[in-house]
This record gives structure tokens, C-alpha cells and sequence, in this order.
């Protein structure tokens, strides 16, 4: 195994650091075993933005793999079980529910802001429920602390519940809610109130594709530079830039 830095290699639930000795490279190394399938979670507009960078990747590599949309819980669970290989622009909050050993990307495959937000110029009703997207593991989080908080399995399906008047008010990402603007499934932009956090998501794999990790990391890091408008969302709205 021919690795040119340092790699971290997680097991779950602890982590471990595992540290390997660069080798030279072989003038004609083998193509690195490919993951065969990859998740991502279904009808997230943030993550399906960037997918078509990560197909670009792992063509780039030599790796002809599948990427299937899931719902987030059930994404979790089929890594576990090693019925899929690894999972796309999750957050390193889920490595908190790994079972497997496994690989993080050493650079983010996107960016976000998680906010809170409301209805613009209108009084909001605050006996309606907030509403958050069931699986994703932040917005899961949030609404712990929520006496009346309303699940949806899908970002899409959340925002059109807001634009029917079910819910006035929502958690997610800067990111997707522009997209989801741009796509007219809003309406008109929503008012951000809070700022949850700001976050990072990565590429994640089990462990036993270090050597493809390595490539993915070095291919990665050039489209970085090449092309960063591919990779990081720039948006950052809050309630101080409405």
C-alpha cells in the first residue's frame, strides 16, 4: 500500500489515528479498489448539487461506482451492515453512529450554514410546529429541545408544507434553501432568524479503502483549487446580511 502522507483511520465507536509510511510510487500502480456503492441522502438539495463532482472524482481515479439516494437513518444503518461502501457530504456528527471502521475525506466536499427561519412579513404562528428533516443528523439534534417540532422525510416535502401554511417556521441549510429558491420550490426566500452553526461535510468510507481514499483526497485537493465553486457552497446568509 502505497500512501503519500499521513491518513486518519476511525473505528467505531472510538476513534483511532492510524499513521502510514509514505512509499514511493510505482511507475505503473494498480487502480485502487473501488468502493461499489455510495450513499447519499435522497432529495437533499445540497448534496445532489454537488453530486456530479463526485462522479467527476471517482472517474478521474478509475472507479466505476454507483451513488444511490437514501434515506439518512437508513444510509447509516446499510454502512453499518456493509451493504453500501460509504456515504457522501455527511457531517462528522454522524460518526457518532458508525459501527464500522472508517475513512473521513481529509478535505470537506461542502459547506453550509444552518439557520433558523421564519416567514417574512407575516405573524407567525407559534403554536404551529417547526420543521426539520427526519435523518439529518443536526436537524435531529435541534429539535430535541422542541416542544412542538414536525418531522418530514425530505427537505422538498418540508418546504412544501411551509409554502401551504402547515409550518412557519423551518431549520436548514443557507445552501439549500437557495437552491431550493432557485428551483421555485419557494416562493419567496424565507427570513433567517438564527444561526444554528456552521458546518462542514465530508466523504466517508470503510476503512478497508484506504488506498482509494488517498487518490480521492489527492484528486480532491486539485479540483479545490481548480474549481472551488464546485465544491464549497458560498452562500452565507444570517439575520445580520438579510
Amino acid at each position: 500500500m502505497n500512501l503519500t502522507r499521513s491518513h486518519r483511520c476511525f473505528a467505531a465507536p472510538a476513534c483511532v489515528l492510524g499513521v502510514f509510511v509514505a512509499a514511493p510510487a510505482a511507475a505503473h500502480e494498480p487502480l485502487p479498489a473501488c468502493p461499489q456503492e455510495i450513499s447519499y441522502i435522497e432529495k437533499l438539495p445540497s448534496a445532489e448539487s454537488v453530486l456530479d463532482l463526485l462522479r467527476d472524482l471517482y472517474t478521474e481515479i478509475g472507479c466505476d461506482t454507483r451513488f444511490t439516494a437514501y434515506p439518512g437513518r437508513r444510509s447509516v444503518l446499510m454502512f453499518n451492515a456493509g451493504k453500501i461502501d460509504g456515504q457522501f457530504a455527511r457531517l462528522p456528527i454522524i460518526e457518532a453512529d458508525y459501527r464500522r471502521a472508517f475513512l473521513r475525506s481529509a478535505l470537506p466536499v461542502n459547506e453550509a450554514r444552518a439557520i433558523l427561519w421564519q416567514r417574512p412579513d407575516a405573524k407567525v404562528q407559534e403554536k404551529k410546529p417547526l420543521g426539520y428533516t427526519i435523518g439529518v443528523r443536526w436537524q435531529d439534534a435541534y429539535v430535541t429541545h422542541e416542544d412542538a417540532a414536525r418531522g418530514f422525510y425530505a427537505a422538498f416535502e418540508k418546504m412544501q408544507a411551509y409554502e401551504n401554511g402547515v409550518i412557519d417556521r423551518f431549520i436548514e441549510t443557507d445552501q439549500n434553501v437557495a437552491l431550493l429558491v432557485a428551483a421555485g420550490v419557494l416562493k419567496r426566500r424565507p427570513d433567517p432568524v438564527t444561526v444554528i452553526k456552521d458546518f462542514q461535510a465530508f466523504h466517508f468510507v470503510g476503512a478497508e479503502f484506504s488506498d482509494f481514499m488517498e487518490r480521492f483526497d489527492a484528486a480532491h485537493a486539485v479540483s479545490r483549487k481548480q474549481h472551488p465553486e464546485r465544491t464549497l457552497s458560498k452562500s452565507r446568509a444570517g439575520p445580520e446580511n438579510r
